[in-house]
């Protein structure tokens, strides 16, 4: 007999339809996922500052607490580091090796 979850409800054969619905991405998602291109692709190099809020605002449309979020996000892949109270505002950061094995490291632990 199956053992019962306090997720079951949200993820068994039974789950609630408004439950199993599929979230649909943050505005801030998709201008993280451009901003990561453009460190991946080279456009933004280590140790680059990303423009100022005005100027990426204004760039993607977007309000401060959406761009705010995107960069969250980005701080929290390693790819930015924000000084709080600093004038100078992200600063692009590629991670090392060891950053990215860290979480590598952990899924083969869970697997």
């Amino acid at each position: 007999m199956a053992r019962s979850t306090p997720l079951a409800p949200m993820i068994g054969p039974d789950a609630v339809a408004s439950r199993a619905a599929v979230r649909s991405p943050k505005t801030a998602e998709p201008v993280a996922g451009t901003l990561r291109r453009m460190v991946v692709e080279g456009q933004l190099k280590d140790g680059d500052f990303l423009p100022n809020e005005a100027e990426l605002m204004a760039h993607f449309g977007v309000s401060r607490p959406t761009l705010r979020g995107a960069v969250r996000v980005l701080e929290s892949e390693r790819l930015v580091e924000v000084r709080r109270g600093s004038r100078t505002g992200a600063r692009v950061r590629v991670p090392g090796p060891e950053i990215v094995a860290r979480p590598a490291g952990l899924l083969l632990e869970l697997s």
